[in-house]
């Protein structure tokens, strides 16, 4: 397994990683069963090693094991290689919520041999914003006006001191929505000038923690 990735956005960690298609000594791998993934909630890992399978399995817990035909619903992002993989964890953004969490990944394959485990990966689970309410449009003769109001509280209900920013995103009938900002925007308003009229467009606002990219 390749390439793990983990990233808050809000109350979820989203992974992202790409199955192996051939076995260490270079020939086709037998078909896959299963993936699982790993979370380490409490004795986080440390030294960015590998571990022993009894390692894992005695400090972490078994968070999702997706077998072969629902892979296709776990597939990643559009443009990722075909063996790629995403899944969102969730998990309780309250005053209880984890400081941090580490994730591992593994495949099985039809003859039931285990991979290694993937290095863990760590993420920091900070205080996030909730999402920005009241979200609007405005259509004027050269640009759509989008609004919204700021948040009153993190995601975990504590007060919210300040927003970073605001992300907007811009999606057209079924495909992917683009982001139409570069940087994280101050202000509560943005003008959208790139667009036709007779299409029909959808907005969405992230706002975005203090000092990050996430939202």
């Amino acid at each position: 397994v390749e390439g793990l990735t983990a990233v808050q956005r809000g109350p979820v960690v989203f992974l992202e990683w790409t199955n192996p298609v051939k076995a260490v000594s270079g020939r086709p791998l037998a078909v896959l069963e299963t993936v699982e993934i790993w979370v380490f909630d409490r004795g986080l890992p440390t030294g960015g090693r590998s571990l022993a399978p009894a390692e894992v399995e005695k400090t972490a817990r078994l968070a999702r094991r997706i077998p072969k035909e629902e892979f296709r619903s776990f597939q990643g992002r559009a443009g990722a290689r075909p063996s790629g993989m995403a899944l969102p964890f969730g998990f309780d953004p309250g005053l209880a919520a984890p400081k941090s969490l580490a994730f591992a990944v593994r495949v099985i394959d039809s003859k039931k041999r285990a991979s290694d485990f993937t290095v863990p990966v760590a993420v920091d689970i900070r205080a996030c914003p909730k999402p920005p309410q009241s979200v609007g449009v405005r259509v004027f003769a050269d640009f759509i006006e989008v609004g919204w109001f700021a948040p009153d509280s993190n995601i975990d209900g504590t007060p919210l001191e300040n927003v970073g920013g605001y992300a907007v995103y811009r999606y057209e009938g079924g495909g992917p929505p683009r982001k139409l900002t570069p940087s994280p925007l101050d202000g509560l308003t943005l003008e959208d000038r790139d667009f036709e009229f007779g299409k029909a467009y959808g907005y969405f606002v992230r706002a975005v923690a203090p000092g990050t990219d996430g939202a």
